[in-house]
């Protein structure tokens, strides 16, 4: 039974707009969640949680098949910093839920430059 899932699972994950879904879905979740996190931090912070694991997930995925850069450590760390600090600003000012989808897509932005910056960095080594 077991198995059955994780190949099920697998199979889906291979499946082409797996990531996209997965990376549109993390952008919703953590929008909602900023957007609440001023009024209701117990509710918002195992959401803004979740969005990470699913950023995780999927930028990675898509800057190896879109730019063809490999998944780096380094990249995820600076995508989460820049995801737990806009996190931060929110929970100090107010924002609406359009900047926040900006920050978002500046986050990924922040993985897919810093990616590209290590993928050639180890290229020249």
């Amino acid at each position: 039974m077991n198995e059955m899932r994780k190949r099920k699972q697998k199979e889906m994950q291979q499946k082409n707009w797996w990531s996209y879904a997965l990376l549109a879905a993390a952008i919703f979740v953590y929008t909602q969640g900023c957007s609440l996190i001023k009024t209701n931090i117990g509710y918002s912070l195992p959401v803004i949680l979740l969005s990470f694991i699913m950023h995780l997930r999927s930028v990675g995925d898509l800057a190896r098949r879109i730019f063809k850069l490999k998944e780096s450590k380094k990249a995820n760390i600076a995508m989460l910093i820049a995801l737990a600090a806009v996190a931060i600003i929110c929970y100090l000012k107010e924002f609406n839920i359009f900047s926040i989808l900006l920050f978002n897509l500046a986050a990924v932005f922040v993985y897919v430059i810093t990616a590209a910056i290590f993928s050639k960095h180890n290229k020249e080594q």
